[in-house]
């Protein structure tokens, strides 16, 4: 007894972050088997009836929530994760399945902005951070094809980018705000091309980036609160990242 004592304090002495290599590779199998759905798209499968690829499509989503509540019963949470992200990326699959099969084409970016509100909600209810990783992901993919069929400023991705990043605040996952904050980093220098309608605007996203860090630095000075949250430092990171990549920009643009 003393002995296992002594192993399980000096297991708990050297846990940091993932706890070993099995949730690891939990989640990297969810991600394989999601795009093993997702090749069902480009599959001809013409010999089962329509009922029955639905009923195939809407089981093993729920089956595997199922499988992810039993997990959890099992107090195994990285596998619960692994099943809830496997389920999610299903309910994409099925909505390109069933685009596919009833000639659905009306327009793409609203099938992924379904399947980012879809696993906004299963991540956010079922407190899943690797649901909502995807979903900031999904926001990002949908704002990137709205912005390259239409060629201007996508703004309603500042809203679905709100509604992640509010929940990976409210779940307290400091690397899903990372995520938000490449997100919105990203966003913020596509604008150097989005703008003014195909336009360059290099220097727009050099005054937002040093606008930033300039407001970032007086916050962190002048208000306790926001310092203490430990964020501004993350922050002031993603603004002097715009703020470098507009004045790039400008640089390369000069005339030699």
């Amino acid at each position: 007894d003393e002995t296992l004592r002594a192993l399980e304090a000096d297991v708990a002495a050297r846990h940091r972050g993932i706890a070993g290599l099995a949730p690891v590779l939990a989640i990297l199998g969810a991600v394989l088997l999601a795009f093993a759905a997702m090749s069902f798209v480009a599959a001809n499968w013409q010999e089962m009836s329509k009922l029955a690829r639905l009923a195939l499509l809407f089981s093993s989503i729920w089956g595997t929530f199922a499988l992810a509540g039993l997990f959890h019963t099992r107090a195994l949470p990285a596998f619960a994760d692994a099943a809830i992200l496997l389920a999610c990326a299903l309910f994409g699959a099925s909505i390109m399945l069933i685009a596919q099969m009833y000639h659905m084409a009306d327009n793409p970016p609203d099938a992924v902005l379904t399947w980012a509100a879809g696993t906004l909600l299963a991540g956010t209810a079922l407190r899943s951070n690797p649901a909502l990783a995807l979903a900031m992901v999904l926001a990002g993919v949908w704002s990137g094809w709205e912005t390259m069929i239409s060629q201007v400023t996508h703004w309603p991705f500042l809203a679905a980018w709100l509604a992640v990043a509010a929940t990976f605040a409210w779940q307290r996952w400091r690397p899903g705000l990372h995520i938000a904050g490449s997100a919105a980093a990203a966003w913020t220098i596509a604008l150097a091309f989005t703008w003014d309608k195909g336009t360059p605007s290099y220097a727009l996203v050099a005054v937002v980036g040093l606008v930033a860090v300039a407001g970032i630095i007086i916050a962190e000075r002048s208000f306790p609160r926001f310092a203490d949250l430990g964020l501004a430092p993350a922050a002031l990171g993603y603004a002097m990242v715009v703020a470098f990549a507009g004045l790039l920009l400008l640089q390369l643009d000069r005339p030699r």
